[in-house]
């Protein structure tokens, strides 16, 4: 496949910048020229050339200049011509469309703006993705010893903790005595990878609902209330009803006209366990492993680590044993803000 490139007239080097770095991050290839006349020259000398970039000078119309002699043999078809603009030069951008460019990039402008203009779109292997989060098109692979890594730099590999189904766990393929020796070597990077919520028990993946502050039951409903304007009084609304009709419990005026007589408004939450009544419900986890009941500020907050080892240090590290399981104990912080307890300790009153 032929190779597509880009030349640019830009002699402010913020954004001639941000233009080569855009285009190249699509494997476009940039050409900086100094004048319109030597963007002629390319162009007219090189079939590849596919897009023009060129700055509007105020005091000179070499933009829309160039433009138009490029419309000469150059159709928009087969080349795209896009004209860099100060803000609020309305009348210039309008000059360099009539002049036969394509789009008008106005200062100052972002990245996205010229991959609108161009029509690109990033691939998923360029896209910023959580190194944790990867689908099934990363290019990460098990290795010979079923590490799993990426190849982020010559000679190193990046080994991630996966997740267990069976335990529910993250965990790394290799022995505690290893990770803990990567931790210790200089020569191994640590990566910031992601931070999960885990089970305060014991650490495994629990899944959160919003449910009653009192019992963690998911089984929470808001009541209803009438307002009644005539006296102010405010109630549920099974307590107005009566044989068929509205009438206020307070004052017994009966007929009662919603928006004329009295208006419905929200009242507390109820849980249908223990009938608990609230303002708001809480966010509660339920571990999946273990089915402890919390409540999420009583989560432990689990760092995920991966390690940039260098190939030598993995070949040294032997076979896998038994795997190590990422410590929420030792390497986690509680959400509250006040210091981490144990996690043998029930510190979330859905626990007692």
């Amino acid at each position: 496949m032929k190779s597509i490139k880009a030349v640019i007239a830009d002699d402010v080097q913020s954004s001639l910048t941000l233009i080569a770095k855009t285009l190249q991050d699509a494997r476009i290839q940039c050409v900086p020229v100094n004048s319109p006349n030597d963007a002629i020259a390319v162009v007219q000398s090189d079939e590849s050339v596919r897009i023009v970039v060129v700055r509007f000078q105020a005091a000179s119309p070499d933009a829309c200049l160039l433009a138009s002699e490029l419309r000469k043999f150059r159709t928009a078809d087969e080349l795209q011509i896009l004209v860099v603009v100060p803000e609020g030069q309305q009348a210039q951008a309008n000059l360099a469309v009539r002049s036969g460019a394509d789009g008008i990039l106005f200062e100052p402008f972002e990245a996205r703006e010229l991959r609108m203009l161009v029509g690109i779109s990033i691939d998923s292997r360029s896209r910023r993705v959580d190194l944790s989060h990867r689908g099934t098109d990363s290019e990460s692979e098990p290795d010979s010893k079923g590490h799993t890594m990426e190849v982020p730099a010559e000679g190193s590999v990046l080994v991630k903790p996966r997740f267990d189904s069976a335990t529910l766990r993250f965990s790394y393929d290799e022995d505690s005595e290893v990770v803990q020796e990567w931790y210790r070597d200089d020569r191994v990077t640590r990566v910031p990878l992601d931070q999960v919520m885990v089970c305060p028990e014991c650490s495994s993946l629990p899944t959160f609902r919003h449910g009653c502050p009192h019992c963690g039951s998911a089984a929470v409903s808001r009541e209803a209330l009438i307002h009644h304007f005539a006296c102010a009084h405010v109630g549920p609304v099974s307590d107005f009803r009566k044989a068929g009709d509205l009438v206020c419990p307070k004052c017994q005026l009966h007929g009662l006209v919603a928006g004329s007589d009295f208006e419905v408004v929200s009242g507390n939450y109820r849980c249908d366990d223990c009938g608990h009544l609230s303002h708001e419900t809480e966010l509660i986890g339920h571990c999946l492993a273990c089915e402890h009941r919390f409540s999420a500020k009583d989560a432990v907050l689990l760092p995920l680590i991966g390690f940039h080892v260098p190939g030598s240090r993995l070949e040294s590290s032997g076979p896998r044993l038994s795997g190590t399981q990422v410590n929420a104990g030792q390497k986690s912080k509680r959400v509250r803000t006040r210091t981490a307890s144990p996690l043998t300790e029930s510190s979330s009153p859905l626990a007692r």
